[in-house]
């Protein structure tokens, strides 16, 4: 069952933005963070060498790569879905109550048909009604997004009207 609850749409500068427009400022903003970023090779826990804003951030970011270029099949199966847990949290943390439902939804699905030993045919079939609610929110997802970086610190906390 796909979740229904609907974002609230993003009622400030933001909302003129298109689709596209947003999701050039979201890659202006990872691309600085890749250029500084530099685990261990080996670290099993990466994104722990990022900034909370950073670490936060990045993580919605991935999911809204893999998704909107695989559905969340791909998400899944790609090394950044080992993330999912992770990508749930920051998106709560950003506010987005909603993506953070439909990412455990389509974990339960997934997990639920991989487990009972389904093809991987039959598992994609059954997340695409998440993709597609995803992509029908993706507007709203990627203005949260940009929202949530310009009013954030380091730490998480809302900054004033007046710092952002």
């Amino acid at each position: 069952m796909v979740h229904t609850k609907k974002p609230e749409p993003v009622q400030d500068e933001w909302q003129a933005l298109s689709k596209d427009d947003a999701w050039h400022q979201v890659g202006n903003i990872i691309t600085p963070i890749h250029n500084v970023w530099d685990p261990p090779p080996d670290s099993e826990r990466p994104f722990d060498f990022l900034t909370y804003k950073n670490r936060t951030f990045l993580l919605v970011a991935y999911l809204e790569t893999e998704v909107m270029n695989g559905g969340y099949n791909q998400w899944f199966h790609n090394p950044t879905g080992a993330f999912v847990a992770e990508a749930r949290v920051a998106a709560r943390d950003m506010g987005m109550d909603y993506l953070a439902d439909l990412i455990r939804d389509a974990e339960v699905e997934y997990f639920s048909q991989h487990y009972a030993g389904l093809p991987d045919t039959t598992r994609v079939d059954s997340l695409e009604q998440f993709d597609l609610q995803y992509e029908a929110w993706r507007p709203d997802i990627l203005r949260h997004m940009l929202r949530w970086w310009h009013t954030t610190d380091e730490n998480g906390k809302t900054l004033s009207t007046t710092q952002s």
